[in-house]
């Protein structure tokens, strides 16, 4: 299998997730205010990843990012701290992860 593919796997496993309805919710929201590189669906992104990969913790997020470059490249960062992990989910609103959450 070639390693430069356009689509990883990653990439195959997000992309049915609608990004529209979620820069729809972020832009009525200020959780991206003065965000400069984890915005909400990189966040979003990084825990899809950890949940189909059974990550065990923050550190252990950080650390798959930091030492695989197809998913830095994917998600378009290269690195991410726990505290920024951390700080990131206790800023989500749990409303919006309910399904009768609506946007518009």
């Amino acid at each position: 299998m070639d390693k430069d593919t356009l689509l990883s796997s990653f990439g195959k496993w997000v992309l049915p997730i609608n990004s529209d309805i979620i820069v729809n919710w972020k832009n009525n929201s200020t959780l991206d205010r003065y965000t400069k590189k984890l915005s909400t669906l990189v966040f979003l992104f990084l825990f899809v990843e950890a949940q189909l990969k059974k990550r065990t913790g923050l550190r252990s997020i950080m650390r798959t990012l930091q030492a695989d470059e197809d998913l830095q490249q994917t998600l378009g960062i290269s690195s991410i701290s726990a505290s920024q992990l951390s700080r990131k989910n206790n800023r989500l609103d749990p409303k919006c992860c309910k399904p009768s959450c609506a946007i518009s």
